[in-house]
Protein backbone atom coordinates (compact mmCIF):
# COMPACT_ATOMS: atom_id res chain seq x y z
CA UNK A 1 0.00 0.00 0.00
CA UNK A 2 2.59 2.13 1.15
CA UNK A 3 6.04 2.89 3.01
CA UNK A 4 7.30 5.29 5.26
CA UNK A 5 10.56 5.08 2.69
CA UNK A 6 12.82 4.35 6.31
CA UNK A 7 11.62 1.09 8.13
CA UNK A 8 7.71 0.76 8.19
CA UNK A 9 5.70 -1.00 4.82
CA UNK A 10 1.94 -1.48 4.84
CA UNK A 11 0.54 -4.15 2.97
CA UNK A 12 -3.14 -5.00 2.74
CA UNK A 13 -3.58 -8.68 2.23
CA UNK A 14 -5.65 -11.58 3.29
CA UNK A 15 -2.84 -13.66 4.25
CA UNK A 16 -2.07 -13.38 7.81
CA UNK A 17 1.75 -12.95 7.84
CA UNK A 18 3.81 -14.87 10.37
CA UNK A 19 4.49 -12.72 13.81
CA UNK A 20 1.67 -10.78 13.42
CA UNK A 21 -0.63 -10.45 16.69
CA UNK A 22 -3.25 -13.30 16.60
CA UNK A 23 -1.81 -15.19 13.81
CA UNK A 24 -2.08 -18.53 13.48
CA UNK A 25 1.36 -20.63 13.27
CA UNK A 26 2.84 -19.89 10.15
CA UNK A 27 0.37 -17.67 9.67
CA UNK A 28 -2.98 -18.04 8.03
CA UNK A 29 -5.99 -16.79 5.66
CA UNK A 30 -8.27 -14.19 7.06
CA UNK A 31 -12.22 -13.70 5.18
CA UNK A 32 -11.16 -10.49 4.83
CA UNK A 33 -8.30 -7.83 3.38
CA UNK A 34 -6.52 -6.25 6.13
CA UNK A 35 -3.69 -3.73 6.18
CA UNK A 36 -0.51 -4.66 7.90
CA UNK A 37 2.35 -2.37 9.31
CA UNK A 38 5.65 -4.45 8.61
CA UNK A 39 8.75 -3.33 10.51
CA UNK A 40 11.36 -4.79 8.69
CA UNK A 41 14.22 -4.00 11.26
CA UNK A 42 11.95 -6.05 14.06
CA UNK A 43 10.88 -8.49 11.39
CA UNK A 44 7.03 -8.32 12.94
CA UNK A 45 3.88 -7.52 11.79
CA UNK A 46 0.55 -5.07 13.43
CA UNK A 47 -2.98 -5.20 12.31
CA UNK A 48 -3.19 -1.54 11.01
CA UNK A 49 -6.44 -1.60 10.04
CA UNK A 50 -9.33 -3.88 8.85
CA UNK A 51 -12.58 -3.20 6.62
CA UNK A 52 -11.59 0.72 6.36
CA UNK A 53 -11.98 1.04 10.36
CA UNK A 54 -9.21 2.08 12.37
CA UNK A 55 -8.54 -1.24 15.12
CA UNK A 56 -7.34 1.48 17.76
CA UNK A 57 -4.15 0.97 19.94
CA UNK A 58 -0.96 2.19 19.37
CA UNK A 59 0.04 0.92 15.77
CA UNK A 60 -3.64 3.32 13.87
CA UNK A 61 -2.82 6.08 16.87
CA UNK A 62 1.00 6.07 15.70
CA UNK A 63 0.58 6.30 11.88
CA UNK A 64 -2.82 7.68 11.69
CA UNK A 65 -1.64 10.04 9.25
CA UNK A 66 -0.84 6.89 6.80
CA UNK A 67 -4.32 5.64 7.42
CA UNK A 68 -6.99 4.55 5.05
CA UNK A 69 -9.52 6.59 7.14
CA UNK A 70 -7.83 9.40 7.91
CA UNK A 71 -9.95 12.38 8.81
CA UNK A 72 -11.61 13.57 5.70
CA UNK A 73 -9.68 16.70 3.96
CA UNK A 74 -12.28 19.41 3.61
CA UNK A 75 -11.09 19.59 0.08
CA UNK A 76 -12.18 16.03 -0.97
CA UNK A 77 -15.42 15.84 0.82
CA UNK A 78 -18.31 14.57 -1.15
CA UNK A 79 -20.32 17.40 -2.49
CA UNK A 80 -17.90 20.51 -1.61
CA UNK A 81 -18.49 22.59 -4.54
CA UNK A 82 -14.67 24.12 -4.35
CA UNK A 83 -13.54 22.94 -7.66
CA UNK A 84 -17.03 23.39 -9.36
CA UNK A 85 -17.73 26.81 -8.03
CA UNK A 86 -14.25 27.73 -9.19
CA UNK A 87 -15.11 26.36 -12.85
CA UNK A 88 -18.48 27.33 -13.47
CA UNK A 89 -19.53 30.02 -10.99
CA UNK A 90 -16.51 32.41 -12.14
CA UNK A 91 -15.19 31.40 -15.05
CA UNK A 92 -17.53 31.96 -17.36
CA UNK A 93 -17.75 35.88 -15.46
CA UNK A 94 -14.04 36.78 -15.95
CA UNK A 95 -14.18 38.31 -18.76
CA UNK A 96 -16.34 40.85 -17.95
CA UNK A 97 -14.09 42.29 -15.21
CA UNK A 98 -9.99 40.90 -16.56
CA UNK A 99 -8.04 40.54 -19.24
CA UNK A 100 -6.25 37.37 -17.30
CA UNK A 101 -9.61 35.53 -17.75
CA UNK A 102 -7.42 32.78 -19.92
CA UNK A 103 -5.47 32.18 -16.78
CA UNK A 104 -8.56 31.61 -14.67
CA UNK A 105 -9.43 29.21 -17.52
CA UNK A 106 -5.95 27.61 -16.90
CA UNK A 107 -6.11 27.63 -13.02
CA UNK A 108 -9.63 25.68 -13.47
CA UNK A 109 -8.21 23.05 -15.65
CA UNK A 110 -4.98 22.87 -12.69
CA UNK A 111 -7.43 21.43 -10.69
CA UNK A 112 -7.85 18.27 -12.62
CA UNK A 113 -4.37 16.39 -11.81
CA UNK A 114 -3.95 18.52 -8.32
CA UNK A 115 -7.48 17.50 -7.45
CA UNK A 116 -6.83 13.81 -8.22
CA UNK A 117 -3.30 13.51 -6.32
CA UNK A 118 -5.37 15.37 -3.10
CA UNK A 119 -8.11 12.74 -3.74
CA UNK A 120 -5.66 9.74 -3.60
CA UNK A 121 -2.66 10.63 -1.00
CA UNK A 122 -3.99 13.78 1.01
CA UNK A 123 -1.84 17.05 1.06
CA UNK A 124 0.99 15.58 0.88
CA UNK A 125 3.98 15.31 -1.53
CA UNK A 126 2.43 18.13 -3.77
CA UNK A 127 5.58 18.81 -5.35
CA UNK A 128 4.46 16.47 -8.37
CA UNK A 129 0.82 17.50 -9.10
CA UNK A 130 1.97 21.02 -8.44
CA UNK A 131 4.06 20.91 -11.45
CA UNK A 132 2.01 19.27 -13.62
CA UNK A 133 -1.13 21.75 -12.68
CA UNK A 134 1.42 24.76 -13.05
CA UNK A 135 2.37 22.60 -16.67
CA UNK A 136 -1.89 22.72 -17.55
CA UNK A 137 -2.24 26.18 -16.78
CA UNK A 138 0.34 27.46 -18.67
CA UNK A 139 -0.55 25.44 -21.40
CA UNK A 140 -4.33 26.14 -21.21
CA UNK A 141 -3.71 30.13 -20.51
CA UNK A 142 -0.91 30.17 -23.82
CA UNK A 143 -3.63 28.44 -26.44
CA UNK A 144 -6.92 30.35 -24.85
CA UNK A 145 -4.65 33.63 -25.51
CA UNK A 146 -3.64 32.35 -29.21
CA UNK A 147 -7.47 31.90 -29.94
CA UNK A 148 -8.47 34.71 -28.59
CA UNK A 149 -6.86 36.50 -30.70
CA UNK A 150 -9.11 36.54 -33.36
CA UNK A 151 -11.82 37.61 -31.32
CA UNK A 152 -9.83 41.41 -30.36
CA UNK A 153 -12.11 43.40 -32.28
CA UNK A 154 -15.25 41.62 -31.33
CA UNK A 155 -13.90 41.91 -27.62
CA UNK A 156 -13.26 45.82 -27.73
CA UNK A 157 -16.77 46.59 -28.90
CA UNK A 158 -18.33 44.59 -26.81
CA UNK A 159 -16.51 45.71 -23.98
CA UNK A 160 -15.32 42.39 -22.74
CA UNK A 161 -12.04 41.89 -21.57
CA UNK A 162 -8.90 40.00 -22.75
CA UNK A 163 -5.19 40.03 -23.34
CA UNK A 164 -5.83 40.06 -26.81
CA UNK A 165 -8.28 43.13 -26.95
CA UNK A 166 -5.71 44.88 -24.23
CA UNK A 167 -2.36 44.35 -25.64
CA UNK A 168 -2.96 43.85 -29.44
CA UNK A 169 -2.28 40.57 -31.22
CA UNK A 170 1.41 40.48 -31.95
CA UNK A 171 2.49 40.92 -28.20
CA UNK A 172 -0.29 38.31 -27.19
CA UNK A 173 0.97 35.71 -29.41
CA UNK A 174 4.68 36.62 -28.00
CA UNK A 175 2.88 36.17 -24.25
CA UNK A 176 1.30 32.70 -25.56
CA UNK A 177 4.50 31.39 -26.90
CA UNK A 178 6.08 32.92 -23.23
CA UNK A 179 3.01 30.21 -21.43
CA UNK A 180 3.92 27.57 -23.42
CA UNK A 181 7.90 27.92 -22.87
CA UNK A 182 6.88 27.92 -19.06
CA UNK A 183 4.67 24.77 -19.16
CA UNK A 184 8.00 22.95 -20.91
CA UNK A 185 10.09 24.15 -18.31
CA UNK A 186 7.76 23.06 -16.02
CA UNK A 187 7.51 19.55 -17.31
CA UNK A 188 11.25 19.46 -17.64
CA UNK A 189 11.32 20.15 -14.09
CA UNK A 190 8.77 17.12 -13.04
CA UNK A 191 10.98 14.97 -15.22
CA UNK A 192 13.62 16.06 -12.67
CA UNK A 193 11.76 15.46 -9.85
CA UNK A 194 10.47 11.97 -10.80
CA UNK A 195 13.39 10.75 -13.09
CA UNK A 196 11.54 7.29 -12.91
CA UNK A 197 9.47 8.52 -15.72
CA UNK A 198 12.54 7.46 -17.85
CA UNK A 199 12.91 8.34 -21.52
CA UNK A 200 9.78 8.10 -23.11
CA UNK A 201 8.81 10.79 -20.70
CA UNK A 202 10.98 12.88 -22.15
CA UNK A 203 10.38 11.92 -25.62
CA UNK A 204 7.43 12.83 -25.16
CA UNK A 205 8.46 16.57 -24.07
CA UNK A 206 10.53 16.92 -26.79
CA UNK A 207 7.76 15.83 -29.36
CA UNK A 208 5.47 18.32 -27.30
CA UNK A 209 7.90 21.12 -27.48
CA UNK A 210 8.07 20.41 -31.66
CA UNK A 211 4.57 20.54 -31.70
CA UNK A 212 3.94 23.93 -29.91
CA UNK A 213 6.67 25.25 -31.94
CA UNK A 214 4.94 24.32 -34.87
CA UNK A 215 1.81 25.88 -33.55
CA UNK A 216 3.12 28.99 -32.90
CA UNK A 217 4.62 29.13 -36.52
CA UNK A 218 1.37 28.87 -38.15
CA UNK A 219 -0.15 31.67 -36.31
CA UNK A 220 1.32 35.17 -37.60
CA UNK A 221 -0.12 38.72 -36.49
CA UNK A 222 -0.70 40.04 -39.97
CA UNK A 223 -2.51 36.39 -40.82
CA UNK A 224 -4.67 34.71 -38.11
CA UNK A 225 -6.70 32.30 -40.89
CA UNK A 226 -4.86 29.18 -39.56
CA UNK A 227 -5.44 29.72 -35.69
CA UNK A 228 -8.12 27.04 -36.32
CA UNK A 229 -5.87 24.46 -37.04
CA UNK A 230 -3.00 25.10 -34.70
CA UNK A 231 -5.88 25.23 -32.25
CA UNK A 232 -7.89 22.40 -32.79
CA UNK A 233 -5.49 19.87 -34.96
CA UNK A 234 -1.78 20.54 -33.22
CA UNK A 235 -2.55 21.94 -29.89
Amino acid sequence: VTTDGKDKVYVATNLVPPGAAAAPKGGGLTSQAVIYRYSASGNTSVVFETQGMNPGGAAAVEDCTLSCTRPADPWTVPGQPTGLFFILGLYSLTKRFTALAHFWLGASLMLAPLSAWIAIRGLRDLEAPLLIGGAVLFWVAGFDILYACQDADFDRQARLHSLPARHGVRASLRLALLCHAIMLVLLAALFVRTPEMGTIFLVGLIAVAVLLAYEHWLVRPDDLTRVNRAFFQVN
